[in-house]
């Protein structure tokens, strides 16, 4: 005879508790691909799904180490043509705070940087890695890095991405948090 087993879960709506997280793997898809490029940052086009399915240990042997230390603060990531911050300045802001460092940012020659989306700041996280969960070019504390992506449920919250374990989470603006700048590379 069989039993039939019932589990029940206890959910605790997120936004009822300050500093809410969820685990990245539930929440977070993969980041957009935008354009392919090579070790050298030229632009390739970009392989079909079937290739990318069928031959995934020889194409990760040839895209890997996917970041370029340009050697001027920078950082290039091959797969979404992003060219992030190197290295933060150690200061931990509030969100607003957060928004006008980036706006106000001169690095690498260029001063077009913002402060990156929600989704944007996931595509450099690194679950495989641990306290920093980024990969090693970048300088990075095992922390709370802020985004730009407000909370939905609560707007005097917004997104962070943490380098100690890898997850997304959200926390009021008033909070303290690091900053990673990111531009486009045009």
């Amino acid at each position: 005879m069989y039993r039939k087993i019932f589990l029940f879960f206890v959910f605790w709506p997120a936004y009822l508790l300050p500093g809410g997280f969820e685990p990245m793997a539930w929440v977070l898809p993969e980041p957009v691909q935008r354009e392919c490029y090579d070790l050298e940052g030229k632009r390739l086009p970009c392989p079909n799904l079937g290739d990318l399915l069928s031959n995934k240990d020889e194409l990760r042997q040839k895209v890997d180490p996917a970041f370029r230390d340009n050697g001027d603060g920078t950082v290039l990531d091959f797969k979404t043509g992003f060219v992030w911050q190197k290295s933060d300045d150690g200061l931990m802001r509030a969100w607003d705070a957060a928004v006008s460092y980036c706006d106000k940012l001169e690095l690498g020659g260029y001063t077009d940087w913002r402060l990156p989306g929600r989704y944007d700041l996931v595509s450099i996280a690194d679950s495989g890695r641990f306290s920093p969960s980024i990969h090693p070019v970048f300088d990075c504390h095992p922390d709370n890095y802020w985004s730009n992506t407000i909370y939905p449920y609560y707007p005097g919250s917004a997104w962070y991405v943490n380098f100690k374990y890898g997850y997304a989470g959200w926390n009021y603006k008033s909070y303290g948090g690091y900053v990673r700048c990111v531009r486009e590379d045009r």
